[in-house]
This record gives C-alpha cells, structure tokens and sequence, in this order.
C-alpha cells in the first residue's frame, strides 16, 4: 500500500480523494517528527475525521514519533494503532506497541 506524508487534515483530505478517484488506498504519515509539533491528540482527531469521510480509500494512520521515547509512550497512551520510531532500544518500544494494541512502523525519510 501506498504512503504519503500530510501536515494536516486538508492536506489529508486532498491525498485521499485522490487515492480514491483512482482507485486506490492509501496510507498517511505525518511530517517527520510529527508528533512533537501537532501532538498525538491532534493527530488522533484528524484520524477520526478522515477515517470518518474515507472508510475504504484510508490505510494506516502513522504519527512520526521522531526518536524521541516518551512522544512515542504518550501516542501508544493516546489509542494510535501504528506510530513511527527511530529511538533508541526499538525492541522495548515495539513490545510497548504490541501492548497497546499497536504497531511500529519504519520512519520514511
């Protein structure tokens, strides 16, 4: 499945529209390091909105948690089912996921 990264809910909404008149699904990611600006919260409310408008075109919903490990804690905390992590001791962090309920997925560059 496709990835794209958005900075926001419109940006999100134009991606998806997209995706959809071809066809496609698509999953989104936020701007790196997207979860120590817009916060997990926010990110989590622009999930809900776009899950809402595009049920079958929106994949995985990733907030880029930068290597930042508590960022990364406090959106597993928030209900995010997949969050982005290039910290230190991955192993810890994917087993706190699978707690959670959630995942780790790669950071994209």
């Amino acid at each position: 499945m496709e990835r794209a990264r958005i900075n926001g809910l419109e940006d999100g909404r134009r991606k998806l529209a997209a995706a959809k008149a071809a066809g496609t699904r698509l999953s989104l990611e936020s701007l790196e390091d997207g979860a120590l600006s817009g916060g997990a919260e926010w990110f989590a409310a622009i999930e809900r909105a776009l899950r809402a408008e595009f049920p079958d075109t929106l994949g995985e919903m990733i907030l880029d948690c930068g290597d930042c490990p508590g960022t990364a804690l406090g959106a597993l905390r928030t209900g995010l089912k997949t969050i982005a992590y290039s910290g230190p001791e991955r192993a810890r962090m994917e087993d706190a996921a699978a707690t959670s309920g959630a995942k780790l997925a790669e950071a994209r560059s």
